[in-house]
C-alpha cells in the first residue's frame, strides 16, 4: 500500500492528532498520552496498522512519541514540542520512539505487529480504556465519553 499521500494531508483534522493533542494539553506530567486502544475506539476510522502508518507518514509541528506509560504499563502515544532534547529519541519516519525494546525491533512493520499482538483483541471486544487502578481494560467510561465529545463536538 502506498501511504505517501498522507504526508500532504492536513494533520490538524486527523482524529488521532486532535485526541492526543487535547489530552496532552491537560497535563504537565511527562510521559502521558493515550493508549492505542483508546485512539482506535475514539476515532472509529482506524485499525492499529493504519493508525501507526498514518502517524509515521504525517509531518507535524510537534512530535508524536510512542512510549510506555509508567502508570498503566501500556504503550501510549503523546505529542511533544520539538525541543533539542528530542534529538536523543529514536524515530521511524515521523514517529518518535522512546522505548528501547520497540526501537530494537528495527522497522515500522515489526512495531505494528507488536502493537497488533498486544491490542487487537482488546479493541475487538470494545475495551478501549484503562486506568492505573484497577488496572484492567474496560469500555469507555462516562469521563472518557465526555472527553471524546469535547474533542469532536461536530459529531454530537
Amino acid at each position: 500500500m502506498n501511504f505517501n499521500h498522507i504526508r500532504h494531508m492536513n494533520s490538524e483534522r486527523k482524529d488521532w492528532h486532535r485526541l492526543i493533542k487535547q489530552w496532552c494539553s491537560r497535563t504537565t506530567k511527562p510521559n502521558r498520552g493515550l493508549t492505542i486502544p483508546f485512539l482506535i475506539g475514539a476515532s472509529e476510522k482506524y485499525d492499529i496498522n493504519l493508525l501507526l502508518r498514518e502517524i509515521s507518514q504525517t509531518e507535524l509541528e510537534d512530535r508524536v512519541v510512542l512510549q510506555e506509560c509508567p502508570d498503566l504499563k501500556e504503550y501510549i502515544l503523546s505529542t511533544s514540542p520539538v525541543p533539542a532534547s528530542m534529538e536523543h529519541y529514536d524515530k521511524i519516519d515521523n514517529l518518535y520512539i522512546n522505548d528501547d525494546y520497540l526501537f530494537k525491533l528495527g522497522s515500522l512493520e515489526a512495531i505494528i505487529n507488536t502493537m497488533e499482538t498486544l491490542y487487537t483483541t482488546t479493541c475487538e471486544v470494545g475495551k478501549y480504556s484503562k486506568r492505573s487502578y484497577p488496572n484492567i481494560w474496560e469500555p469507555f467510561t462516562e469521563e472518557d465519553k465526555a472527553f471524546i465529545r469535547a474533542v469532536f463536538p461536530e459529531r454530537l
